[in-house]
């Protein structure tokens, strides 16, 4: 390339980086490590800073002692079994934070308050308390909540409400009315249940807004309590964890299976050649069936045509038929001419053979050396 081409190049692109605008863009990619799994690590940071033992969970393996503030999602008490091992505990000095929905490790989004709306399946607890759902509300605004030494706004996005007129006990309600509560909370026995409508106020995002932090101390007050306890994770299984947050990659690895198995299956396999059928002797399919007869214990099949063959051979070889096989003057007059024994004889035309290669074998050759002498 000559110079000259080379610096007229060079002006050109010059000329076109300065037309160009520089700007930057940021793309929220949400939290990471621990505050990625967790979605309440904040929360739990917060109790600690005021003087509570606070640890979070994946699961409920062992229910904590009496002097503890447990809060758990709803989709982890959805068996009447595990609904009232709670309700005792509760009754006995526990109090429960039961979240309705909001709970679920993958459910933030770039904007920070849309969440599902609450997929109505059972939930026990709810209703040995008497509590029903109310009317699906998405909330722009906040709500004031007055609770104690602790009051301001909180706010909940897109989430089911609590129908209480169903219940007289409740002794704190946040919402509009009975019919459309967004926080309930009851004394039970020695201790207290409390429902809140999402779990949005206390996630690691949403912590620092409105006044969501001293609603959280304001909840851990309304009970005695000196420990704290995240349950953040549902009762699902492995299995049903990997279908949740995994379906598509596993539909699509399902149908990749499928079509592989559509392909292979018919060729599966070295392939064989083509099997040849060639004529067999007559002496071979003779042979064949003896093996038949004598794997199916009929040896008397394969010694009859032998005997037949030596009545034969008598009334040819004497032009007289052959007398009964139990006459004893043939008997004499085979063991004449042969030198086998008349009682080799007589088992040899009468005796039934037996199972046995040794024996059929001896039959044989006695009836052939009977043949050979006449």
């Amino acid at each position: 390339m000559k110079p000259l081409s080379r610096v007229f190049i060079g002006l050109i692109c010059l000329t076109l980086t300065s037309c160009l605008e520089k700007r930057e863009d940021t793309t929220e990619i949400g939290v990471k490590g621990e505050a990625r799994r967790n979605p309440f690590l904040a929360a739990e940071k917060l109790y600690q800073k005021y003087g509570f033992e606070a640890t979070s969970s994946l699961r409920l393996n062992d229910m904590p002692w009496d002097g503890t503030l447990l809060i758990m999602p709803a989709d982890a008490i959805t068996t009447p079994s595990r609904s009232r091992r709670l309700k005792e505990w509760i009754e006995n000095g526990g109090h429960l934070i039961y979240l309705l929905s909001g709970t679920s490790m993958m459910s933030w989004q770039n904007s920070g308050d849309q969440f599902k709306a609450l997929a109505l399946v059972n939930h026990p607890l709810l209703d040995a308390y008497g509590i029903r759902f109310g009317e699906l509300t998405d909330n722009r605004n906040t709500v004031s909540f007055d609770l104690g030494e602790h009051s301001g706004r909180i706010r909940f996005p897109l989430s089911n409400t609590f129908d209480l007129t169903d219940t007289d006990e409740v002794d704190h309600f946040m919402g509009m009315d009975k019919e459309n509560a967004l926080m309930v909370s009851i004394d039970s026995g020695y201790g207290r249940f409390t429902a809140l409508a999402s779990a949005f106020p206390m996630r690691n995002r949403t912590l620092d807004q409105e006044d969501h932090a001293a609603f959280m101390l304001a909840l851990s007050e309304l009970h005695e309590c000196y420990d704290v306890l995240f349950v953040y994770a549902s009762d699902l299984s492995f299995w049903g964890m990997l279908w949740e947050f995994g379906w598509m990659p596993l539909l699509g690895l399902l149908a990749l299976l499928i079509f592989w198995l559509w392909k292979s299956l018919p060729g599966f396999g070295p392939r064989l050649p083509p099997a040849t059928v060639l004529p067999r002797h007559f002496s071979d399919h003779l042979g064949m069936t003896a093996q038949f007869l004598w794997r199916h214990s009929s040896p008397s099949s394969l010694l009859d045509p032998v005997r037949r063959r030596l009545t034969q051979h008598y009334q040819s070889s004497t032009g007289k038929s052959l007398p009964s096989f139990n006459d004893p003057g043939l008997h004499a007059y085979l063991s004449e001419r042969s030198g086998l024994s008349q009682d080799r004889i007589r088992e040899a035309m009468l005796g039934e053979p037996k199972n046995d290669a040794n024996h059929f074998t001896r039959l044989i050759q006695d009836i052939t050396s009977l043949e050979t002498s006449l």
